[in-house]
């Protein structure tokens, strides 16, 4: 499937489904630098363009893959089990394609703490290294 963009480096809506595909290629699951890489063959993104930067050591291409991996998290078509490695959800492997507004307007609807875990009660007494307790305020 070839993909038409209309800047060097796409807008991280515009990824979405080429890290799909990405995935896809890739047997469903793959860390971030071979998302990167099977992206850029995807899209036929130049060297020179794969490289630019965005700040610090960041390429704006790693940085708008990020965004557009978050985005199918949670959307649902992503999970990632351990650091820097991602995968294809049931709800991914069965999806071609999305369209990118659609994924803008659910993920919006979804609180942002919804994917995060609350702490338990006893956590929230415990201290950290530094004595201080978890999801408590420090006195000082």
């Amino acid at each position: 499937m070839g993909y038409n963009v209309s800047m060097a480096v796409p807008s991280f809506y515009e990824l979405f489904n080429p890290v799909l595909e990405a995935l896809r290629q890739l047997g469903g699951s793959g860390s971030v630098s071979e998302i990167e890489d099977a992206v850029i063959e995807i899209i036929k993104l130049e060297q020179k363009d794969a490289e630019e930067m965005h700040r610090g050591n960041t390429t704006k291409l790693g940085y708008r893959l990020g965004w557009a991996r978050n985005y199918l998290k949670r959307y649902g078509l992503l999970e990632n089990s351990a650091r820097g490695i991602w995968a294809l959800t049931s709800k991914g492997r069965a999806t071609i394609s999305v369209d990118k507004d659609m994924v803008d307007k659910e993920v919006h609807k979804i609180p942002r703490d919804a994917n995060t875990q609350k702490r338990k009660p006893s956590e929230e007494k415990n201290p950290d290294a530094r004595g201080r307790p978890l999801g408590g305020k420090v006195d000082g």
